[in-house]
C-alpha cells in the first residue's frame, strides 16, 4: 500500500490504517502497509529489486517504538548478545512484505520466568527497561482497542489473531518477575497423567505401565516409555494448534467464543502418539501403512490419530507436517469426504502441510517470534531449484486434478512434492489468491471439490508462479534469517553482489546457496568484511572469474562447489590445491586445461569432479584417474 499524500502526517496515516483494519479481516495479513514508499507487487519487467520502506503493524504506538529499538540496535555490533534479540523484536513490528505469515506467541514453560541474560543485555538500566515497559503498554492498550473494534464489527478471526499477538508482547514486559496471560498460560501449560488414572492406551493397547500420558486442553500426547522432552513436545502440539487456527479460522470457527483464541473445547482430544525409536514406529505400522519406512510420520484418518518417533536432533517439522492433517480432518466440526487415495486435488493437502511444515521460530525467552512460509522457507528451496534452475513444470491440466494414488505412484513424485509445496507457497502468499485458497481447501475436505480452484491457462499460471519465485526474496527491506533455515536458492533471479553483502541480515554461514545464472560477480567473495562460510555453493553461469576463487577458497567447511560455464580457467584451480574438505566440484564448460591435474591432485577429499566441456585432454584425464581411483565412480569425463 503506498501512501499517496508525501504531506500526511505519518501518525494519522497509521491511525487510518488501523481503522482500515478493524473493517477489513485482510488488512492485518496483506494490508497493512504503514508508509511504504515503494511498490508490493511484483514487476514482471524490473532488472533491479525493488526497494520499500518499512512496513509496519497498523498502530499508533508501532513507529515510535519501532523507531527507538532501531536507535538501539544501529549502536551495536552484530556480535553483541543484545544485537539479535533487538533485531528479533523489531520484526515483531514489521508486517512481512513477501507474504509469508509472522507471530508473536507467547512461551509456556517460560511464563512467570525471570528474564533471561540476553535480555538484560539487551537493555541494562532500569530506565531502558522503563522505557521498553511504557513502549509495550501503549502496543497493549492499542491491540486492545483492535480487539474490541473487531469484535463490534463481529470479525471473530481478527480479533483471536490481535489477541495472540497482545499475549506474545506481554510476555516480553519489563521488570515482573512474572509475566501471566490466562487464556495463552491455560492453553499452552501440559500435564501429566498418573499411570492409576489412565488405563491401557486405547490405540496402541499399550499397557498403562508402558507409556507416559501429557494431555492439554487439546491433546492427548501418548509417549512410549519415558520421555525427556514430552512437555516440549506438548507445547509444540498447542504452538501448532494456536497457529493453524489462525491462519484457517474460517475453517475452524464453529466453536470460536467471543474471539478469544483457542478457548474452543472439543469432544475428544487430538490423539498423538510418540514411539520410543524408528524401530518401534515401523514394527507397529509396516504391515498396515505402505511405504511406511520412507516415514519420519503418520497421520492415519481411519484411528484420528498422528503417529511419530524421535530420534537425533530435535526437529518438530514432521510433526507439524501431520499434525496439519489432523487439524483439517479433525477441527471443523463437519464431515470430512476428502479421501487421500481417491479425491483429486491430492497436490494440495500435501502442499498445504509442507506450507505449514515451513514453521520457524526464534526463541526470545518469554515468547517465540514465528515465520510460516516465505521465500527462504526451507521445504520451498527445492521447489525454486526445480523450475528456476532445472525449469521443470508438470502441466496444471494433470498435476492439479490427480488423486493420491495417481500422485503417489508418479517416478518423479520427489519432484511433484516441490511443485505441490511451491504453489502451495505462491498462492498462500499473495492476497490476491490467499482468501480464495484456503475455501479451496475447505470445499475439497467437505465436498471433495477439486474443479473449483481453476488457476487459469497452464503457461500464464507458471509464468506468475516463476515470477513469485524470482522476485519474492527481493521485497523484503529487513531480512530476518532464522537458525533453521540453512538454504537458499536464488538461481535465475536478480541477485547481485550488493544484495548478497548487503540483505542476509549479516549472516554468512549457509549450509547451501545457489546463485546460478545470476549477475554476482568477483566482489561478492573478496569483500573482507565478509568472511563467507558455505558448505555447498552452486555459482553456475555467473561472472566471477578466477580473482573470486581466492576468496571462495578460504570457506572452510566448504565441500561442494559448481564453477560450471564460469571464467575460470587453471590458474584459478590454484587457489583450491590443498583445501580441507572439498569433496566435488564441477568445472563444466571451463577453460580449465590439463595445467589444473597438479592442483586437482592436491585437493585431498575430492571424490566428484565434472568436467565435461571443459578444455583437460582425454588422456590427461585417464592419467588423473589412475592416480585418483577414488574419482571414477562418480566423475563425468571432458
Amino acid at each position: 500500500m503506498t501512501n499517496p499524500f508525501t504531506s500526511i502526517d505519518r501518525r494519522q496515516f497509521v491511525q487510518g490504517l488501523a481503522a482500515l483494519a478493524s473493517i477489513h479481516p485482510a488488512a492485518i495479513v496483506a494490508a497493512s502497509s504503514a508508509f511504504a514508499d515503494g511498490p508490493q507487487e511484483f514487476q514482471q519487467d524490473a532488472t533491479t529489486p525493488p526497494t520499500l520502506a518499512p512496513s509496519l503493524l497498523p498502530l499508533p504506538s508501532a513507529e515510535p517504538f519501532f523507531l527507538w529499538l532501531s536507535d538501539r540496535i544501529a549502536k551495536l555490533q552484530q556480535g553483541s548478545p543484545a544485537f539479535d534479540p533487538l533485531r528479533s523484536l523489531i520484526a515483531s513490528l514489521r508486517v512481512p512484505q513477501d507474504g509469508r505469515s509472522r507471530f508473536l506467541m507467547p512461551r509456556a514453560r517460560t511464563v512467570g520466568r525471570r528474564l533471561t541474560t540476553v535480555w538484560e543485555a539487551a537493555f541494562p538500566t532500569s530506565a531502558d527497561r522503563e522505557s521498553l515497559q511504557r513502549h509495550l503498554i501503549s502496543i497493549d492498550g492499542d491491540i486492545q482497542k483492535e480487539i474490541e473494534q473487531a469484535q463490534i464489527a463481529r470479525v471473530p478471526e481478527l480479533a483471536s489473531r490481535w489477541n495472540w499477538l497482545r499475549a506474545g508482547f506481554a510476555t516480553l514486559r519489563i521488570p515482573q518477575a512474572e509475566v501471566r496471560w490466562p487464556p495463552a498460560e491455560a492453553v499452552l501449560t501440559p500435564r501429566r497423567t498418573r499411570a492409576s488414572q489412565k488405563g491401557s492406551h486405547p490405540i496402541t493397547g499399550w499397557p498403562a505401565s508402558a507409556y507416559q500420558l501429557i494431555q492439554t486442553p487439546h491433546f492427548d500426547i501418548a509417549f512410549q516409555g519415558r520421555s525427556q522432552n514430552g512437555a516440549e513436545v506438548a507445547e509444540y502440539c498447542e504452538l501448532t494448534y494456536a497457529l493453524w487456527r489462525q491462519m484457517f479460522f474460517e475453517y475452524a470457527q464453529s466453536n470460536e467464543q467471543n474471539g478469544a483464541p483457542n478457548l474452543s473445547t472439543r469432544e475428544r482430544p487430538f490423539q498423538v502418539v510418540i514411539f520410543r525409536s524408528k524401530e518401534a514406529y515401523l514394527n507397529a505400522l509396516s504391515s498396515s501403512v505402505r511405504n511406511v519406512g520412507l516415514s519420519n510420520g503418520y497421520y492415519n484418518p481411519s484411528q484420528s490419530v498422528s503417529l511419530f518417533y524421535l530420534e537425533g536432533p530435535r526437529n518438530f517439522s514432521t510433526l507439524v507436517h501431520e499434525l496439519t492433517h489432523q487439524f483439517f480432518s479433525e477441527a471443523s466440526g463437519q464431515s470430512i469426504v476428502f479421501d487421500s487415495d481417491q479425491t483429486p486435488g491430492f497436490w494440495a493437502v500435501e502442499g498445504i502441510a509442507l506450507y505449514m511444515e515451513s514453521l520457524s521460530a526464534r526463541d526470545l525467552g518469554t515468547a517465540f517470534l514465528i515465520d510460516i512460509g516465505g521465500w527462504d522457507s526451507p521445504r520451498l528451496q527445492a521447489g525454486r531449484y526445480r523450475l528456476l534452475h532445472d525449469q521443470i513444470w508438470f502441466p496444471w491440466q494433470d498435476f492439479g486434478t490427480a488423486n493420491g494414488l495417481a500422485f503417489r505412484d508418479a517416478q518423479d513424485l520427489p519432484k511433484r512434492y516441490s511443485q505441490a509445496c511451491g504453489l502451495a507457497h505462491f498462492w498462500m502468499e499473495r492476497s490476491e489468491s490467499s482468501v480464495g485458497f484456503r475455501e479451496y481447501l475447505a470445499r475439497l475436505y467437505h465436498r471433495g471439490d477439486a474443479q473449483s480452484w481453476s488457476p487459469g491457462s497452464d503457461e500464464e499460471l507458471m509464468k506468475n508462479y516463476a515470477n513469485y519465485l524470482q522476485r519474492s526474496p527481493f521485497l523484503e527491506e529487513a531480512y530476518l534469517p532464522h537458525d533453521d533455515r540453512n538454504e537458499l536458492v536464488l538461481s535465475r533471479t536478480p541477485a547481485t553482489a550488493d544484495w548478497l553483502l548487503t540483505q542476509l541480515g549479516g549472516r554468512t554461514q549457509w549450509d547451501s546457496i545457489d546463485l546460478s545464472f545470476t549477475q554476482i560477480d568477483d566482489s561478492a567473495w573478496l569483500n573482507e568484511e565478509a568472511s563467507w562460510d558455505i558448505i555447498r555453493l552452486n555459482v553456475e553461469s555467473t561472472a566471477i572469474s578466477n580473482a573470486s576463487l581466492a576468496g571462495i577458497a578460504k570457506m572452510p567447511r566448504l565441500q561442494e562447489l559448481d564453477l560450471s560455464h564460469c571464467k575460470v580457467d587453471s590458474e584459478g584451480m590454484e587457489s583450491l590445491r590443498n583445501h580441507p574438505q572439498l569433496q566435488t566440484l564441477w568445472i563444466a564448460g571451463t577453460s580449465v586445461d590439463d595445467r589444473a591435474l597438479s592442483a586437482l591432485r592436491e585437493i585431498p577429499k575430492l571424490t566428484t569432479l565434472h568436467a565435461a566441456g571443459s578444455r583437460i585432454s582425454a588422456s590427461a584425464w585417464n592419467q588423473l584417474m589412475q592416480s585418483m581411483p577414488k574419482l571414477r565412480k562418480n566423475s563425468t569425463a571432458p
